[in-house]
């Protein structure tokens, strides 16, 4: 008898609870769909910003300084295996010269290995920080225009009737660049 009441009583609970979510589902669909939704292509400012421009420049510059370096690394190492051909194998000059050929290509493995990762670890951190840049600069925008929703245009398969932000958020992300220089 207990145990048919504690059923009932369940029952009674569950049909209570699912008739209120179901009304305050209802009531956030309309919501949801007259809120107004904005659009960002963060693709597109990161294509066009002045950052990633600068960084590219100064990226480039700094390429070509460590190539520099690498590749008169890699001229020593041929001049010094060249003298290795006009000593004589298993004198100690030849094991000398033999050692200073193998430390330096080790060196220039070693600097090659650590610039890349260099330049990987600077790209992921000035990406991070630019995306992180662009969502808070998009947030602002989103509240000025009064939108409820800013979604990125760059994952979306359509998106008439939002409004899109990108080139106003490109731009404040821009005179952001030029108020640093």
């Amino acid at each position: 008898m207990k145990v048919s009441k504690v059923i009932i009583i369940s029952f009674l609970v569950a049909v209570v609870g699912l008739s209120i979510c179901y009304d305050y589902g209802r009531a956030g669909q309309a919501d949801i769909f007259s809120a107004k939704i904005g659009v960002v292509s963060v693709r597109k400012i990161i294509q066009e910003c002045k950052r990633v421009a600068k960084y590219k420049q100064e990226s480039e510059n700094e390429k070509i300084l460590l190539s520099a370096e690498l590749m008169k690394l890699d001229k020593e190492i041929s001049d010094d295996t060249n003298s290795l051909k006009v000593l004589r194998p298993g004198t100690s000059d030849y094991m000398a010269q033999l050692k200073q050929v193998l430390e330096k290509e080790a060196s220039l493995k070693a600097k090659q290995e650590f610039y890349d990762r260099q330049r990987t670890l600077n790209e992921q951190k000035m990406m991070g920080d630019l995306y992180e840049e662009i969502s808070q600069i998009a947030g602002k925008a989103a509240e000025q225009k009064g939108l409820a929703l800013v979604l990125r245009k760059d994952e979306l398969l359509y998106s008439g009737g939002c409004t899109d932000i990108t080139e106003e958020v490109k731009a404040q992300l821009d005179a952001r660049e030029d108020a640093k220089q």
